[in-house]
């Protein structure tokens, strides 16, 4: 019986391990080399796959491995020692975000696959995380264990085998990417979050399909008696938030000190996804990133001020003009705010 159990365990764990390695070369089927060659010599950095089209690869990298490049060439997983020309078609040197684009059936092997952003709200010191790329020594597609730091400003800390190669890298849980690897100090590494990359993509133009989140049970219904009436569906939103915004924001600090500031936003929306960039009169700016479902608005900040997030509810006037609402930032700010388009 002992014998029989023992064969029992050996063969579940293997195919766990089956089943874990299957997990990771999807993984790294999203995951590029990129190689630039520019005034300052070759560099090795990382990026991965947001999105494929009919025959264009759309790449996140780190704005510094391409800065200053004259030639930019990526490698696929399932392609390698085949280095193809990539070109840049946006970079944001605030966040040192890249956009990578690799065009023509020629160049695309078969077999890639885009790894989706998820939202890196949630995350405490300790958590085990993931990154795949090419660490100076390490070899070549490498997924070495991350473990998340702290929040920083408008970025994340994390520690792990993460070296110079590793700059562009998707962090990784639960097989979505929450943040990319910017930059390296000392022991730990700068990663800026998904919802800042989010922001800035489709601020280049590009949409990104977010992955389906799990819906909660249906609650069973009692059916309606005849004094009952059934609502119809609320038709989809018409409403179209692209604009600059002008208006205040009235809040208190953590400690209750109270503050009023104006502030202008200027955002673009496509499809439900609204993205933008903010700046108040009270020093502070960031990006934001939200959905619009019906009139209602809900996005979050990347705030350098706060030194973290804010999350915004707004109600929508039916014209788009006029936003209204409240919001809580990680610090323990909160407060309200108006404002209208001009």
């Amino acid at each position: 019986m002992i014998r029989l159990l023992s064969m029992l365990l050996l063969g579940t764990c293997g195919l766990c391990a089956t089943a874990l390695a299957q997990d990771y070369e999807a993984l790294r089927a999203a995951v590029v080399k990129v190689r630039s060659q520019g005034e300052q010599g070759p560099q090795t950095g990382t990026g991965f796959i947001v999105k494929l089209a009919a025959d264009s690869v759309y790449i996140v990298t780190a704005a510094h491995v391409v800065a200053g490049a004259q030639q930019v060439q990526v490698e696929f997983f399932t392609r390698r020692n085949a280095p193809v020309p990539a070109r840049t078609s946006g970079r944001e040197e605030r966040n040192d975000l890249a956009l990578l684009e690799v065009h023509g059936n020629a160049n695309i092997p078969a077999g890639l696959s885009t790894l989706p952003l998820s939202a890196s709200r949630g995350m405490r010191s300790g958590d085990e995380l993931v990154c795949i790329g090419f660490p100076e020594g390490g070899g070549q597609w490498v997924v070495s264990k991350a473990t998340f730091g702290d929040i920083v400003g408008t970025e994340f800390t994390l520690s792990g085998a993460i070296d110079a190669g590793s700059s562009g890298s998707p962090v990784i849980r639960n097989g979505a990417a929450v943040g990319v690897v910017t930059n390296l100090e000392r022991r730990f590494a700068r990663a800026a979050p998904s919802e800042i990359v989010e922001v800035a993509v489709q601020g280049w133009g590009v949409t990104l399909s977010k992955p389906p989140e799990p819906q909660p049970a249906p609650v069973p219904q009692a059916p309606p008696t005849q004094e009952s009436k059934i609502e119809s569906p609320q038709p989809l939103s018409s409403i179209n938030l692209t604009g600059e915004y002008y208006g205040q924001i009235q809040g208190q600090t953590a400690r209750g000190e109270p503050y009023l500031c104006d502030v202008v936003l200027v955002m673009q929306q496509t499809g439900p996804s609204v993205g933008g960039r903010y700046q108040n009169s009270c020093g502070d700016q960031g990006l934001m990133g939200g959905e619009l479902a019906g009139d209602r608005l809900t996005s979050r900040t990347a705030s350098q001020l706060v030194g973290g997030y804010c999350d915004f509810v707004a109600q929508v006037s039916q014209s788009g003009a006029v936003l209204a609402g409240q919001y809580a930032c990680v610090n323990g700010e909160r407060g309200f705010f108006g404002m209208t388009r001009r």
